[in-house]
């Protein structure tokens, strides 16, 4: 189902599914739109709600999620507004008919991952949990961002990046975990031997940690 929510045009799978479903969002990576990743998260389509939106600002051949310096340093003004709005969206998706009452988990991919790690630990009270392919905690915001609330320790976080990113490196990810478990998280963490991209194995290893997240059990 296509539809524009809080206005980002949005896809919807598997709207129909069972109560107590979970909804799984996809955030898109930069140049990319809300169709992106529809065959990468085909394997959770039954099992869960998939929400795609489309990034707001123009960046051909897609869209992006904010304005950014260059890789994983964004225009501090502008991930802060993306973050509000991604906050909006998700109050249009939980008042879409039969979406109330859902867990809902964040993910995305490249700069959609940056977004959505951010927002969920800065919001823990609304997310069940985060994935986040080859995509880390953002450098450069300024000093007084704050710290995740206390509440974030209890945030199921999933981390994939490929040990032959040419983007983000693998010391990235080291001070990207470094930050979480000093804030009092856990994430899990799985490295995988692509770049960057979202390969099987990455997509099997989050299908795994979601399954032992997802209640009821949907099936494997």
């Amino acid at each position: 189902m296509r539809l524009e929510l809080h206005g980002l045009p949005t896809v919807l799978v598997g709207e129909d599914a069972p109560a107590g479903a979970p909804i799984l969002v996809a955030l898109h990576g930069i140049g990319a739109d809300e169709a992106d990743l529809l065959p990468v998260y085909a394997p959770w389509a039954g099992r869960a709600v998939l929400a795609f939106p489309r990034a707001p600002h123009a960046y051909p051949p897609g869209h992006a999620w904010y304005a950014l310096h260059r890789p994983g340093h964004p225009v501090a003004a502008s991930f802060v507004a993306t973050q509000r709005l991604v906050g909006g969206w998700l109050a249009a998706l939980r008042a879409t008919p039969g979406m109330a009452g859902r867990p809902i988990y964040l993910s995305g991919f490249s700069q959609g991952a940056f977004v959505a790690l951010s927002y969920a630990l800065h919001h823990p009270e609304a997310i069940a949990g985060v994935v986040a392919f080859s995509g880390l905690l953002p450098r450069g915001l300024p000093p007084d961002w704050p710290a995740p609330p206390a509440l974030a320790r209890d945030l199921p976080v999933f981390l994939a990046l490929g040990m032959l990113d040419p983007l983000f490196p693998m010391a990235w990810l080291e001070e990207t975990v470094a930050c979480l478990r000093g804030w009092g998280l856990n994430p899990t963490v799985v490295p995988h031997p692509g770049g960057h991209e979202i390969p099987p194995f990455a997509v099997a290893a989050a299908s795994a940690w979601l399954q032992g997240r997802w209640q009821p059990d949907l099936g494997p």
